[in-house]
């Protein structure tokens, strides 16, 4: 059985930033395959849809929407068992072309994120109490690697 918390743990590799946007690759050690983000709003997007479908941490709230109201995309919601399926060494050399974060999402309340992301480059760790604190803190970041380059 896995760790209930290691399910929410999200390796974020950015390999390109043009104009404030960023692009790259995130991974979960309980998913197959990585997922590809053009910007941010896929990045988030696809983190949740990996959340909501190992169904941890579960959302305090439903989302409100426009349509009818239904599951996204009929995920799974976290039944049954997942098995991890990428190993500790696979997951630690993960890397960005231009950086490299580890995001541990520990709760859904207010419709939103809070957890902890760590810059993997720089060993820096910082908690963030909403997805765009979240965002802010990774543009920080890569604000600061464009200075240094």
């Amino acid at each position: 059985m896995a760790v209930p918390y290691l399910k929410s743990t999200f390796k974020v590799c950015v390999d390109n930033v043009l104009e404030q946007e960023i692009s790259g690759r995130v991974y979960n050690p309980f998913v197959p395959c990585m997922a590809e983000f053009p910007n941010i709003y896929l990045l988030i997007d696809r983190m949740e849809r990996i959340i909501n479908y190992l169904g941890f941490p579960q959302s305090a709230q439903d989302y409100r929407s426009f349509g009818k109201s239904k599951a996204i995309d009929g995920q799974s919601k976290g039944k049954g068992d997942f098995n991890k399926i990428m190993d500790d060494e696979t997951f630690e050399n993960l890397i960005g072309e231009k950086a490299t974060f580890i995001v541990q999402v520990q709760f859904r309340q207010n419709a939103t994120w809070q957890g902890s992301i760590s810059w993997v480059e720089q060993k820096k760790e910082q908690k963030f109490r909403s997805a765009l604190e979240m965002i802010k803190l990774m543009d920080s970041a890569l604000n600061e690697c464009t200075k240094e380059e």
